[in-house]
C-alpha cells in the first residue's frame, strides 16, 4: 500500500465500523468494501479503468441504482483530498 492509502487506512477502518450495514439518510443500507492492489493489482486497475479514477485512496457511493460519486474531499482537489472523518461520514451517509 502506498504512503496515503496508509495513512487513509485507520479512518476508513473507524468509518467502516460504524456505518456499514447502517441506514443512510434516505433508508437505504450502507454496504462498504475496499479494493486494494494487495488483494490483486488486477482489480485496482479494472477498477481505476472503469471508474476513471487516476488517484487513491478513491471514495465512491452510489445510491440505488444510481450512478457512482466520487468523493473529492474538502477542497475539491484530487491531488490533495484533504480527507476528513467527519467529512467521508458525511458523504457516505447522505450520498452528496
Amino acid at each position: 500500500m502506498c504512503s496515503a492509502c496508509r495513512r487513509f487506512l485507520p479512518a476508513w477502518e473507524s468509518i467502516t465500523s460504524s456505518l456499514n450495514g447502517a441506514p443512510s439518510s434516505s433508508g437505504d443500507v450502507i454496504r462498504m468494501f475496499h479494493v486494494n492492489d494487495l488483494v490483486s493489482g488486477e482489480i485496482w486497475q479494472d477498477a481505476a479503468k472503469i471508474f476513471g479514477l487516476s488517484f487513491y485512496p478513491s471514495v465512491m457511493v452510489k445510491r440505488g441504482g444510481g450512478e457512482w460519486k466520487l468523493y473529492e474531499g474538502e477542497s475539491g482537489d484530487a491531488a490533495d483530498k484533504g480527507y476528513r472523518e467527519d467529512d467521508l461520514t458525511q458523504f457516505i451517509t447522505n450520498g452528496m
